[in-house]
């Protein structure tokens, strides 16, 4: 449980990860010159590339969407040719989401963009906020574990 005296820090700790989250998305799409996606979006499309073949049913789960949200999600990525649908080969039933070609040119751009954009930023910090950073990491990596075993 987290003390009460420290709640206001913990705040002001989510408060930075958002703002840092839709500073590198935003610039990211920009400096890559990618038609921009919400950050639902990207998400969505950032899973199908990493592991592809997943169910819609799955995508919800992973990533704590409604599945009516999937499917929008879902549909507005195909309009734009940046996923498919497949029938699962073993259960005709069943639809497997595989992102194209362009998907995963696209993702591939826009993460070597992120990478080259923060490296970038942090050439104009000071080393003292540097090393604070590196060692936030595992903490980092602790609340991310500590959510995702939550069920969020």
């Amino acid at each position: 449980m987290v003390p009460m005296s420290r709640k206001s820090e913990l705040r002001k700790l989510d408060t930075a990860l958002r703002e840092l989250s839709r500073a590198v998305q935003r610039a990211s799409v920009h400096r890559a010159k990618l038609e921009p996606l919400t950050q639902t979006q990207a998400e969505v499309l950032r899973l199908i590339v990493h592991a592809p073949g997943m169910a819609p049913g799955r995508v919800a789960t992973v990533t704590g969407m409604q599945p009516s949200n999937v499917s929008a999600t879902l549909r507005f990525l195909t309009e734009l040719g940046l996923v498919r649908r497949e029938t699962d080969a073993t259960d005709r039933r069943s639809t497997r989401i595989l992102p194209t070609d362009k998907a995963i040119e696209d993702t591939g751009r826009i993460e070597a963009v992120r990478t080259q954009l923060v490296l970038d930023a942090l050439e104009t910090v000071d080393e003292a906020d540097i090393e604070r950073m590196i060692a936030a990491i595992p903490g980092l990596q602790a609340l991310t574990r500590a959510l995702h075993t939550d069920g969020h």
